[in-house]
């Protein structure tokens, strides 16, 4: 699969409103009527369900956005630098971050975040030393999920292109264009459906890899 080097300004702007994007997801969630989520301040009272509709909506498209950009410029960086270049690339910009961020973010997140927040103690100004085996025990992902899957789908890529897997996932769709629409449609559809959760993708946030999450954001 060659795909063009030359910069391609329109990804710059989807990639900065995908971000801004959740701003406001982020905010909707105190108010989620119909699955309310460990959020800092819940008031369930106060939302309406254009609210659950546009979480919902945000939350099946913002991410895979991420993702699938992503995964359009890991193809450029293979075919432009080769997969030496690729792996030397993806261990220093997602794993390395990806290890020290789990050091030094997750046990000030479970301790402000789990421990105080969620659990109903609200802060109150006393921060304990986050550095301790209990926290790292508690942490989970977190935000950093993403890094994580990211990293995940980077080396599963490799083997993929050594057999031309997403060429021939290309010519197929080609062939078959209105086929493809619609096996990709029911795909998608089916997917939902197997959801914990009406409003929510299955849980991201733990080193336990979650089948559905995983197909669905790759």
């Amino acid at each position: 699969m060659n795909i063009s080097t030359k910069r391609i300004h329109a990804f710059d702007f989807l990639r900065s409103f995908a971000a801004l994007w959740g701003i406001p997801f982020h905010a909707a969630i105190a108010y989620i009527t119909s699955d309310p989520a460990p959020w800092l301040i819940l008031d369930p009272t106060q939302g309406a369900q254009i609210l659950d509709l546009m979480i919902w909506f945000s939350h099946r498209l913002r991410m895979p956005l991420f993702f699938l950009m992503s995964g359009y410029f890991v193809c450029m960086v293979l075919d432009k630098k080769g997969i030496k270049y690729f792996v030397k690339a993806r261990i220093k910009k997602v794993f390395i971050p990806l290890v020290i961020s789990c050091l030094i973010i997750l046990p000030i997140i479970v301790e402000l975040f789990m421990k105080k927040l969620v659990s109903g103690n609200f802060y109150n100004g006393n921060i304990e030393m986050p550095y301790k085996a209990q926290n790292f025990q508690l942490a989970q992902l977190a935000h950093l999920w993403f890094l994580y899957y990211l990293f995940l789908f980077s080396i599963l890529t490799i083997p993929l292109r050594k057999i031309n897997f997403f060429t021939k996932i290309q010519t197929f769709i080609l062939e078959n264009k209105t086929f493809s629409r619609f096996l990709i449609l029911l795909s998608l559809f089916l997917l939902h459906l197997s959801m914990d959760s009406v409003l929510k993708i299955n849980a991201t946030s733990t080193l336990t890899i979650n089948p559905l999450a995983f197909v669905f954001y790759f």
